[in-house]
Formats: C-alpha cells, structure tokens, sequence
C-alpha cells in the first residue's frame, strides 16, 4: 500500500544518512518529498535532508528545507528543532541577522507557540557565547521587550549587561547592570555587584566602587 511505500522511500534514504552517504541520502528524501508530498513521512524527511545539506556544507538548501517545514507544519513536534537548527545554518551561512528577522516574522504569524519565547532567548544565548556581542545585544534587547514575564529575564537582562561590556560599550553597561540589579532575587545578583565596582572604579568613581564592592562582600 501508499503507507508501506512511502515507508519504504523514507527508510531507505535514512539508511544513507545514517551511514553518513549524504548526497545518497538527499537523493533519497528529495524522491519521497516530490512523490509523495502528502506522506506523514514529509516533515522527517525535510528535517533529515536539511541535516544532510548541513553535513555537505550547503547551508543554503539546509535553510530552504527548515523554512519549508516550519511554514508546512507549525504545530509539528519537529518545529523547535528546526528552529534551532536554522538559526545555526544561518550562523555557518555568515548571516545571522536573516534568523533573527525570520524569528520576528515567525512569532508574528504564529503567536501562540509557547516554545518560540525558549527559542528566541536560547538564539540570542548562543550569539553571546559565540563572542557575537553586536548580535546578541539585538536579540536580547529585543527578548527583554518582548517577554518581561519570562522565566529567562533574569538571565536576559544580566547577559544584555555582559554584551555591553565585552563591547566596552561601558556607559551602556553601566545603566544594563543597574536594571538588572533591580531584580534583588537574582542568580547573577552578586556578579553584577562586582561589575558595577569594576566599571565605578575605571570611571574613578571610588567612592560607588566601594560601595559596590561592600555590598558585593555582604552578600556573598
């Protein structure tokens, strides 16, 4: 039947990919995908051929098969993933910022997907560590505009603050870490205190610094 068909097509394409014959495995999701475009099957076969594309370097063809299952298929179990996963195509692609602008899109047709707050401060979280600061700075500002309310602001904001400094943008620093410090129950509480001195005592501004540096000493 149709079922054991298309089951047959997608099986044998991944048995390619799991034996890392890439090209062969593209062949083979890329025959499923034009027969049967209705299958059940389709939306593992656009995210296992975007994986495969990624594998050959062609992050372009990986972008176009993660779109093509985010817009097929919004409510899939796979939507996170693909998300994730073009954000990091983009990344290896050199353009970045075409995620976060395809994110913003995304949300706006699609706002009742709650995973999408996870997936727009872990994009922003990787730029961070990635040492991309100008990018993160974008995308966390905009994530601490967007999702006050969120279990990640905390973090948001502390690492807003971070992006600022690594970037010696220094006065921009200096008001971040002062919103985040509002926020007297956060992790990064004592962290911050100690930036606060760091960057009082670089302005010369002694007396803040040991006022910072005291309150850092009885907090800790």
């Amino acid at each position: 039947t149709t079922v054991y068909y298309d089951k047959a097509l997608f099986a044998h394409a991944h048995i390619d990919f799991t034996a890392h014959r890439y090209a062969k495995a593209i062949q083979g999701f890329t025959q499923l995908l034009d027969k049967k475009p209705h299958s059940e099957w389709v939306p593992d076969a656009f995210l296992n051929r975007a994986t495969a594309h990624v594998n050959q370097k062609q992050y372009l063809l990986a972008a176009q098969d993660y779109m093509s299952l985010l817009e097929a298929y919004p409510h899939h179990s796979h939507t996170k993933s693909a998300l994730l996963a073009l954000s990091e195509v983009w990344v290896q692609a050199g353009t970045p910022e075409k995620f976060q602008q395809y994110l913003t899109d995304y949300q706006a047709q699609h706002p009742d997907h709650s995973h999408l707050v996870q997936v727009a401060f872990d994009t922003a979280k990787t730029a961070f560590y990635d040492q991309r600061y100008a990018s993160a700075i974008q995308q966390l500002k905009i994530f601490v505009t967007n999702y006050p309310k969120s279990e990640s602001i905390a973090e948001a904001q502390f690492l807003l603050a971070e992006a600022y400094y690594r970037q010696r943008e220094l006065p921009h620093a200096q008001a971040q870490y002062q919103v985040a410090l509002e926020d007297t129950h956060t992790p990064f509480y004592n962290k911050i205190l100690w930036r606060m001195g760091v960057l009082a005592y670089s302005l010369k501004e002694f007396d803040k610094a040991l006022h910072y540096y005291q309150q850092q000493q009885a907090s800790a």
